[in-house]
């Protein structure tokens, strides 16, 4: 777990503890997908992982991960948004916190290169 559910209350978090257990560990996947579990076995989880994991838990929160642009109740009325959009929107959340984090031997943690 990168983000406790008492460290996401203190960040400002508002999700139910039952939805912030979903959505931290669908945060943490695409955290690992993108460093290449680089830092899965990291004793502490770095300051950089646990704002974006708390960005990410947020993102999926509102439904932005979920292609849903917009939705009405009483018409029935739902707005896709394009499927690159919340994909994009992950990559940008993920490349703003990430960028410039190194492992402990110096490697990026976003390097996608062979060792």
């Amino acid at each position: 777990m990168y983000l406790s559910y008492d460290e996401y209350q203190s960040m400002g978090g508002s999700v139910s503890e039952t939805a912030f257990t979903n959505l931290e560990y669908k945060a943490r996947k695409k955290i690992d997908i993108a460093t290449q579990g680089r830092i899965k076995d990291e004793e502490k989880p770095r300051e950089a992982v646990k704002r974006l994991c708390f960005e990410l838990i947020s993102f999926y929160a509102t439904g932005a991960g979920s292609g849903i642009a917009s939705a009405s109740n009483d018409g029935v009325s739902v707005a896709f948004q394009e499927g690159e959009t919340a994909a994009k929107q992950e990559t940008n959340l993920i490349k703003q916190y990430l960028i410039g984090e190194l492992c402990n031997d110096g490697t990026p943690i976003l390097y996608l290169g062979v060792k």
